[in-house]
Protein backbone atom coordinates (compact mmCIF):
# COMPACT_ATOMS: atom_id res chain seq x y z
CA UNK A 1 0.00 0.00 0.00
CA UNK A 2 1.42 3.35 -1.07
CA UNK A 3 1.14 6.15 1.46
CA UNK A 4 1.01 9.66 0.03
CA UNK A 5 3.01 12.34 1.86
CA UNK A 6 1.06 14.60 4.16
CA UNK A 7 0.32 18.18 3.06
CA UNK A 8 2.47 19.52 5.91
CA UNK A 9 5.43 17.48 4.67
CA UNK A 10 4.94 18.74 1.13
CA UNK A 11 4.83 22.32 2.39
CA UNK A 12 8.03 21.74 4.37
CA UNK A 13 9.80 20.32 1.29
CA UNK A 14 8.66 23.28 -0.82
CA UNK A 15 9.83 25.76 1.83
CA UNK A 16 13.20 24.01 2.05
CA UNK A 17 13.62 24.13 -1.74
CA UNK A 18 12.83 27.86 -1.78
CA UNK A 19 15.21 28.54 1.11
CA UNK A 20 18.04 26.65 -0.59
CA UNK A 21 17.42 28.48 -3.87
CA UNK A 22 17.46 31.89 -2.18
CA UNK A 23 20.92 31.31 -0.72
CA UNK A 24 22.59 31.26 -4.14
CA UNK A 25 24.70 34.26 -5.15
CA UNK A 26 24.64 33.22 -8.80
CA UNK A 27 21.13 34.34 -9.69
CA UNK A 28 20.86 36.91 -12.46
CA UNK A 29 17.64 38.19 -10.90
CA UNK A 30 19.02 38.51 -7.40
CA UNK A 31 22.59 39.71 -7.74
CA UNK A 32 23.74 40.75 -11.22
CA UNK A 33 27.49 41.31 -11.12
CA UNK A 34 28.04 42.87 -14.55
CA UNK A 35 26.47 45.32 -16.98
CA UNK A 36 25.50 42.45 -19.28
CA UNK A 37 23.63 40.66 -16.49
CA UNK A 38 21.87 43.90 -15.53
CA UNK A 39 20.70 44.36 -19.14
CA UNK A 40 19.44 40.77 -19.30
CA UNK A 41 17.65 41.18 -15.95
CA UNK A 42 15.94 44.36 -17.19
CA UNK A 43 14.72 42.60 -20.34
CA UNK A 44 13.51 39.65 -18.26
CA UNK A 45 11.35 41.87 -16.04
CA UNK A 46 9.92 43.76 -19.02
CA UNK A 47 8.82 40.47 -20.62
CA UNK A 48 7.59 39.15 -17.25
CA UNK A 49 5.29 42.13 -16.61
CA UNK A 50 3.96 42.04 -20.18
CA UNK A 51 3.14 38.34 -19.80
CA UNK A 52 1.57 38.92 -16.38
CA UNK A 53 -0.73 41.65 -17.75
CA UNK A 54 -1.73 39.43 -20.68
CA UNK A 55 -2.38 36.51 -18.31
CA UNK A 56 -4.58 38.57 -15.99
CA UNK A 57 -6.54 40.09 -18.89
CA UNK A 58 -7.08 36.67 -20.46
CA UNK A 59 -8.43 35.20 -17.21
CA UNK A 60 -10.64 38.25 -16.70
CA UNK A 61 -12.18 37.99 -20.18
CA UNK A 62 -12.72 34.24 -19.76
CA UNK A 63 -14.41 34.78 -16.41
CA UNK A 64 -16.71 37.46 -17.84
CA UNK A 65 -17.61 35.26 -20.84
CA UNK A 66 -18.33 32.30 -18.55
CA UNK A 67 -20.53 34.44 -16.32
CA UNK A 68 -22.51 35.79 -19.26
CA UNK A 69 -23.07 32.37 -20.83
CA UNK A 70 -23.87 30.54 -17.59
CA UNK A 71 -27.24 28.73 -17.65
CA UNK A 72 -29.11 27.58 -14.56
CA UNK A 73 -30.24 23.95 -14.35
CA UNK A 74 -33.91 24.90 -14.66
CA UNK A 75 -33.36 27.23 -17.61
CA UNK A 76 -33.66 26.38 -21.28
CA UNK A 77 -30.69 27.05 -23.50
CA UNK A 78 -31.42 30.22 -25.50
CA UNK A 79 -31.84 30.00 -29.24
CA UNK A 80 -28.86 31.64 -30.90
CA UNK A 81 -29.79 34.50 -33.20
CA UNK A 82 -27.64 36.41 -35.61
CA UNK A 83 -26.66 39.78 -34.15
CA UNK A 84 -24.95 41.92 -36.75
CA UNK A 85 -24.12 44.73 -34.33
CA UNK A 86 -22.55 42.34 -31.81
CA UNK A 87 -20.57 40.63 -34.56
CA UNK A 88 -19.30 44.00 -35.76
CA UNK A 89 -18.23 45.00 -32.23
CA UNK A 90 -16.52 41.64 -31.76
CA UNK A 91 -14.67 42.07 -35.06
CA UNK A 92 -13.44 45.50 -33.99
CA UNK A 93 -12.34 44.13 -30.60
CA UNK A 94 -10.45 41.25 -32.24
CA UNK A 95 -8.78 43.66 -34.66
CA UNK A 96 -7.67 45.97 -31.85
CA UNK A 97 -6.40 43.02 -29.78
CA UNK A 98 -4.47 41.67 -32.79
CA UNK A 99 -2.91 45.10 -33.40
CA UNK A 100 -1.88 45.46 -29.74
CA UNK A 101 -0.43 41.93 -29.79
CA UNK A 102 1.58 42.59 -32.95
CA UNK A 103 2.88 45.91 -31.58
CA UNK A 104 3.84 44.27 -28.27
CA UNK A 105 5.72 41.49 -30.06
CA UNK A 106 7.58 44.03 -32.19
CA UNK A 107 8.55 45.98 -29.06
CA UNK A 108 9.78 42.80 -27.32
CA UNK A 109 11.73 41.77 -30.44
CA UNK A 110 13.35 45.20 -30.69
CA UNK A 111 14.29 45.22 -26.99
CA UNK A 112 15.69 41.68 -27.31
CA UNK A 113 17.87 42.64 -30.28
CA UNK A 114 19.13 45.80 -28.55
CA UNK A 115 19.88 43.86 -25.36
CA UNK A 116 21.70 41.18 -27.37
CA UNK A 117 23.87 43.83 -29.02
CA UNK A 118 24.54 45.46 -25.65
CA UNK A 119 25.56 42.15 -24.10
CA UNK A 120 27.87 41.30 -27.01
CA UNK A 121 29.21 44.83 -27.47
CA UNK A 122 31.98 44.89 -24.85
CA UNK A 123 35.36 45.67 -26.44
CA UNK A 124 38.78 46.48 -25.01
CA UNK A 125 42.36 46.77 -26.20
CA UNK A 126 43.84 44.95 -23.21
CA UNK A 127 41.45 42.21 -22.04
CA UNK A 128 42.32 39.22 -19.91
CA UNK A 129 42.02 36.04 -21.99
CA UNK A 130 40.78 32.78 -20.49
CA UNK A 131 40.13 29.49 -22.29
CA UNK A 132 37.26 27.26 -21.16
CA UNK A 133 36.99 23.69 -22.49
CA UNK A 134 33.99 21.49 -21.78
CA UNK A 135 34.44 17.81 -20.86
CA UNK A 136 32.13 15.12 -19.57
CA UNK A 137 31.63 16.03 -16.71
CA UNK A 138 33.92 18.93 -15.84
CA UNK A 139 35.32 22.24 -17.08
CA UNK A 140 38.99 22.66 -18.01
CA UNK A 141 40.09 26.28 -17.57
CA UNK A 142 43.33 27.72 -18.94
CA UNK A 143 44.83 31.06 -17.95
CA UNK A 144 47.31 31.52 -20.81
CA UNK A 145 50.48 33.58 -20.43
CA UNK A 146 53.27 34.52 -22.81
CA UNK A 147 55.62 32.85 -20.33
CA UNK A 148 54.86 29.14 -20.38
CA UNK A 149 55.81 28.66 -16.72
CA UNK A 150 53.16 31.23 -15.70
CA UNK A 151 50.31 29.46 -17.52
CA UNK A 152 47.75 28.11 -15.05
CA UNK A 153 45.25 25.28 -15.60
CA UNK A 154 42.36 24.68 -13.18
CA UNK A 155 39.13 22.67 -13.10
CA UNK A 156 35.54 23.80 -12.49
CA UNK A 157 36.37 27.21 -10.99
CA UNK A 158 36.75 30.48 -12.85
CA UNK A 159 38.59 33.35 -11.18
CA UNK A 160 38.52 36.80 -12.79
CA UNK A 161 39.58 40.30 -11.72
CA UNK A 162 37.01 43.01 -11.06
CA UNK A 163 36.70 45.94 -13.43
CA UNK A 164 38.77 44.35 -16.20
CA UNK A 165 37.34 43.17 -19.54
CA UNK A 166 37.51 39.38 -19.89
CA UNK A 167 37.57 37.45 -23.17
CA UNK A 168 36.58 33.79 -22.85
CA UNK A 169 37.59 31.37 -25.60
CA UNK A 170 35.35 28.31 -25.53
CA UNK A 171 35.60 24.80 -26.92
CA UNK A 172 34.37 21.27 -26.35
CA UNK A 173 36.21 17.94 -26.41
CA UNK A 174 33.20 15.62 -26.69
CA UNK A 175 29.56 16.80 -26.75
CA UNK A 176 27.65 20.07 -26.78
CA UNK A 177 28.06 21.84 -23.44
CA UNK A 178 26.19 24.87 -22.09
CA UNK A 179 28.40 27.37 -20.28
CA UNK A 180 26.49 29.87 -18.17
CA UNK A 181 27.49 32.44 -15.58
CA UNK A 182 23.96 33.52 -14.55
CA UNK A 183 24.84 36.71 -12.69
CA UNK A 184 27.52 37.74 -15.24
CA UNK A 185 26.37 37.04 -18.78
CA UNK A 186 24.10 34.89 -20.94
CA UNK A 187 24.35 31.18 -21.72
CA UNK A 188 26.74 29.95 -24.42
CA UNK A 189 26.75 26.63 -26.24
CA UNK A 190 30.14 24.97 -26.74
CA UNK A 191 30.21 22.85 -29.90
CA UNK A 192 32.74 20.05 -30.54
CA UNK A 193 35.22 21.04 -33.24
CA UNK A 194 34.36 24.76 -33.08
CA UNK A 195 35.88 27.55 -31.03
CA UNK A 196 33.94 30.68 -30.12
CA UNK A 197 34.56 33.69 -27.91
CA UNK A 198 32.59 36.11 -25.81
CA UNK A 199 33.47 38.90 -23.43
CA UNK A 200 32.24 40.39 -20.18
CA UNK A 201 33.35 42.56 -17.29
CA UNK A 202 32.58 41.78 -13.66
CA UNK A 203 31.86 44.94 -11.69
CA UNK A 204 31.65 43.42 -8.22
Amino acid sequence: MKVSPKPLQLAAYALLAVAVGCRSNHSMLRSPASRQATDIEWLYWVIFWICLVVFVLTLTFFAQASKKSAIEDDEMAPVLKEDEAANHRAGIAVGIASGITAATLIVVLTLSVLTGKSVAGLTSKNPVTIEVIGHQWWWEIHYPNSQADLTVVTANELHVPIGVPIVVLTGSRDVIHSFWLPNVTGKRDLLPGYQSAFSFQVDR
